[in-house]
């Protein structure tokens, strides 16, 4: 059966690669202020280090939710696209079984 919809596919493409890209993003964000924390003070750098923690953890935190979230939306896009095409593809089968019905019909009487 042909694939319709292929603007679609790519944006739910889109969304996955991006999503992909905001998590990467998020935990490098979180490695480097952990390493930079622990070069610059030693791991001994008082209230202001565990503000910087507290927000690489805060950073990482985010981007997982919106990977998450965007993630979704592209797999939505897919279980849509694929409703619709088992959708037509039931009423292909519908369609050829009414034919060989009334065929049969037309045979017998």
């Amino acid at each position: 059966m042909k694939q319709q919809f292929i603007v679609l596919r790519i944006v739910s493409l889109l969304f996955k690669v991006g999503a992909t890209l905001m998590l990467l993003l998020g935990l490098a964000s979180l490695a480097f202020g952990l390493g930079r924390l622990i070069a610059v003070t030693g791991g001994n750098g008082g209230i202001v280090g565990w503000v910087q923690v507290g927000a690489a953890l805060v950073v990482a935190v985010w981007s997982t939710v919106q990977f998450m979230v965007l993630y979704a939306v592209g797999e939505s896009l897919n279980v849509l696209m694929a409703i619709e095409e088992n959708t037509r593809a039931t009423s292909m089968r519908i369609v050829r079984l009414l034919a060989l019905l009334s065929e049969e019909e037309k045979a017998a009487g």
